[in-house]
């Protein structure tokens, strides 16, 4: 998948005399097999945090390579386990010794038997009066193939055709056209395939099925025997999310007679860049109450107000550059999370703690995750390490981890971190931008009682009415907030116009009376009249304190009207709600802490190129493959070539 970047206004203007007409590339990318059966140079466990390693191995795996075939699963279809197989329907029988494998969306319902994915164990309903529940999964091409593995001697399972598409964002984004599973031509096709081997996939993806290591199952049951907190460490790309999300599902559907079934769990996310239930740019402690079946775009973020789901309890933006300039500020904000979940947990011991930690914490800032350790002391510390290799760097971290752990009672699990494809479906960068598209187009929650499934327009953001800030008094308006706190690196006031405009920012409530008092009282721009918080003198922002604020939402800020000083903002159909309570003496709003909306500058001409009908029925068709792009969209390799050019161009106009 190739980048599109927005440019500079110099570079807009070049190429209106030479229009870029880029061809938008759908093949698919990656290379991967089975971890056991690959050459070594298939894998290798990359840095999250280094978004270009892709392109810097461009030379070294090319594209255009055909994947190995692997095998995904040793299931086969007879004529004696296929119980039905329709346009709408497939049921089958699953063997103690077999796994299954399926591509794309689907319901399932366990008629006998118990199944386990993702971790989740599911069993068929003791009650033959009551009808079986349904459940939802979703499996994408852009991480390892979840396979379904049976628990009992003999299992019947009834995998259901979904009508709703996941994610219908395919005609606003090329990130979504190739994700799910394929059509063949003229046929009709079930939102589901199988999958007994990555050849069958008619994209011809490098697909890699789900492998868990055996001491991961093992440490997943010992922890599932603790009610309290465990706490997941690990070098970038190590499988901490996995693990967690995996932890967690246990939590949620037990095992059996032997243990039961937890309703929620709270989940503490420290890592800013990619999060499971909230957007990137913050951490959070969310009330998880729903098992997790499908990648983080297809729950992009809680609803509020909404009964009998995830459930968001309190969460504080990060810089993008937290852990290097912000350490104290982080540090502040993970004890402020705790805080709420110790007096949350007085109220119901019950409930149990995951928390996941970020990569860099373990590279670049061992001291830090030492003092997390120290100050949540969790009965359990769950460290993913590569346990055949270590160099002297790790026998170091290793002695100090298991020093801190020692001093205060925390009992550590050393498990095999898991290997990470070289050339995965999806970059870092780009599920990011996945996950931010689907949490800006999500409008809300279907709750019912067999399943629950979040609701979105497919349409671009153009299309959504914006709400309207005022950042100065006039005649007709009052003023709508304190200002805009800058946690990136500084920017002179004469450019915020520009660097604010058509990017990503949080609205913050603070119950703080030294900043409350700052309403009106800022510092202004000269032109526009922006009002701005100073910077210190280490010419960085002061961040608000964790203990007296609170992050509301993400936005996104589509455009000025400078005439009535009012300030554009874009938010989710599901969080509009929230806007009606903020008090412009509490409402702050923070820029530095998301990467740039690039996907929302593309999504028109996508739109328009995909032949979508504005007040017509949304398709989830992908774009032709050549798309005439908005002049000051080019591809991230013409950019590179720009020089001094290369700069973000924040200049986006929503309005139709």
């Amino acid at each position: 998948m190739e980048k599109l970047k927005p440019i500079s206004a110099v570079a807009a203007a070049r190429s209106r005399s030479q229009p870029v007409t880029p061809k938008v590339d759908i093949a698919q990318e990656g290379q991967g097999t089975l971890a056991s059966e690959a050459p070594d140079s298939y894998f290798e466990a990359p840095s999250s945090e280094d978004e270009d390693v892709c392109d810097i191995l461009e030379n070294v795996v090319p594209r255009n390579v055909v994947p190995a075939n692997v095998l995904m699963c040793n299931w086969r279809g007879t004529g004696e386990n296929v119980l039905v197989d329709t346009d709408n329907e497939l049921t089958v029988l699953i063997n103690n010794d077999e796994d299954f494998a399926l591509m794309g969306v689907f319901d399932f319902v366990v008629l006998k038997g118990a199944i386990n994915i993702n971790g989740a164990n599911f069993a068929a309903s003791q009650r033959p009066e009551q009808n079986p529940p349904i459940r939802r999964a979703f499996v994408s091409s852009t991480r390892q193939i979840s396979i379904i593995k049976a628990l009992d001697r003999t299992n019947q399972v009834r995998f259901l055709h979904c009508e709703d598409h996941p994610t219908p964002f395919a005609g606003v984004s090329p990130l979504f056209a190739d994700i799910w599973n394929e059509r063949p031509s003229g046929l009709p096709c079930r939102s589901f395939s199988l999958l007994p081997e990555s050849i069958a996939d008619l994209l011809h993806r490098a697909l890699i099925p789900e492998s868990i290591p055996q001491d991961w199952i093992r440490q997943i049951e010992d922890c599932a025997c603790n009610l309290s907190i465990t706490l997941v460490c690990g070098a970038p790309s190590s499988g901490k999310s996995t693990f967690a999300r995996r932890l967690l599902n246990r939590y949620l559907t037990g095992h059996g007679k032997l243990r039961p079934s937890l309703p929620s769990v709270y989940f503490l996310d420290l890592d800013s860049n990619q999060p499971e239930y909230s957007t990137h740019g913050q951490v959070s402690l969310t009330l998880v109450c729903e098992t997790n079946l499908g990648p983080p775009f297809t729950h992009p973020a809680t609803t509020p107000g909404v009964p009998r789901v995830n459930e968001s309890i309190r969460s504080h933006p990060l810089p993008v550059s937290g852990h290097v300039n912000f350490q104290n500020y982080f540090m502040s904000c993970v004890e402020d999370l705790v805080r709420t979940y110790t007096n949350l947990q007085q109220l119901n011991p019950s409930i149990p703690l995951i928390i996941n930690t970020p990569g860099w914490l373990y590279t670049d800032s061992f001291d830090v995750l030492l003092q997390i350790l120290s100050r949540t002391a969790p009965p359990r510390l769950v460290h993913l390490r590569d346990l055949d290799n270590i160099d002297e760097e790790m026998a170091y971290k290793f002695y100090d981890l298991n020093t801190m752990a020692a001093k205060n009672r925390v009992f550590v699990h050393e498990i095999s971190a898991q290997s990470r494809p070289l050339r995965p479906h999806r970059t870092d960068a780009e599920l990011r931008s996945m996950h931010m598209l689907s949490y800006f187009h999500h409008t809300g929650q279907v709750v019912n009682s067999q399943i629950s499934q979040p609701t979105y327009d497919s349409r671009p953001l153009s299309y959504t009415t914006p709400w309207e800030f005022c950042y100065e008094e006039t005649d007709s308006s009052q003023q709508s907030f304190i200002g805009f706190l800058m946690l990136n690196e500084w920017v002179e006031p004469q450019h915020l116009f520009t660097a604010l405009n058509g990017s990503i920012i949080q609205i913050l409530e603070t119950e703080d009376e030294n900043v409350q008092d700052l309403f009106e009282r800022l510092p202004r721009t000269n032109k526009y009249r922006i009002p701005y918080f100073e910077k210190g003198p280490n010419d960085e922002v002061e961040p608000l304190d964790p203990r007296t604020s609170r992050l509301v939402c993400t936005a996104l800020l589509r455009g000025w009207d400078p005439e009535t000083r009012v300030a554009q903002v874009l938010v989710p159909k599901t969080h509009e709600l929230l806007m009606h309570g903020l008090k412009p003496e509490k409402t702050v709003f923070v820029f530095g802490c998301c990467d740039s909306p690039e996907w929302a500058y593309t999504e028109d001409a996508y739109y328009e190129a995909a032949g979508h009908m504005r007040d017509g029925e949304i398709a989830n068709q992908p774009v032709p493959e050549s798309v005439e792009l908005p002049p000051w969209v080019v591809r991230a390799k013409e950019v590179g070539d720009m020089g001094y050019l290369n700069t973000v161009r924040r200049i986006r106009k929503f309005q139709r």
